[in-house]
């Protein structure tokens, strides 16, 4: 529990200093993805209330259901309640926070929000075939409501083509 603690207080701290600290900014270049697996490959999604979601396990530890978002810059976001159950479970450690950055929000409003370091993270094909991406960024809002979402850089990484098949609920990617 302590260790849950000292995590949480870190990504805290950051989003209160982001802007009296530049060298703990955001900078998206500091984390590259690669791609595991190349051809085209499907992976399957769930709708609910007019959205897609797609399933992620974090850290091979944690999954969750992450709302695609096609205007999230920004690879993945958490809220506070996903980063607090990654530090429970030992896939989200203090080493991984690593910055904060200031977001704009759907609304117009701007929000300060802790950087951290996903390990990896995998999504798992209908042929049952895992494709990973290492080294993510994931921004974590204090907003413990805030969407878990995951955005467009992550979707590019995974191909460089890929479309939704309302017939078949999945996302096809291609090489």
């Amino acid at each position: 529990m302590k260790k849950v603690l000292v995590v949480i207080a870190s990504m805290l701290i950051l989003m209160t200093s982001c802007k009296k600290n530049p060298e703990m900014v955001y900078e998206p270049s500091k984390f590259p993805t690669k791609k595991t697996e190349l051809g085209v490959f499907k992976i399957p999604i769930k709708r609910q209330n007019n959205e897609i979601y797609v399933h992620v396990k974090i850290n091979d530890a944690v999954s969750f259901d992450f709302a695609y978002d096609t205007g999230c810059s920004l690879p993945l976001s958490l809220s506070i309640t996903e980063a607090t159950q990654l530090a429970k479970s030992g896939a989200l450690v203090v080493d991984d926070v690593v910055g904060a950055i200031e977001t704009g929000l759907a609304d117009g409003s701007l929000s300060k929000e802790a950087v951290v370091r996903i390990k990896q993270i995998s999504l798992m094909d209908l042929d049952g075939k895992e494709h990973i991406l290492n080294n993510i960024a994931a921004v974590v809002s204090p907003n413990e409501q805030a969407p878990i979402l995951f955005g467009l850089p992550l979707m590019e990484a995974l191909g460089s083509s890929f479309e939704i098949s309302q017939n078949e609920d999945v996302i096809i990617f291609k090489e």
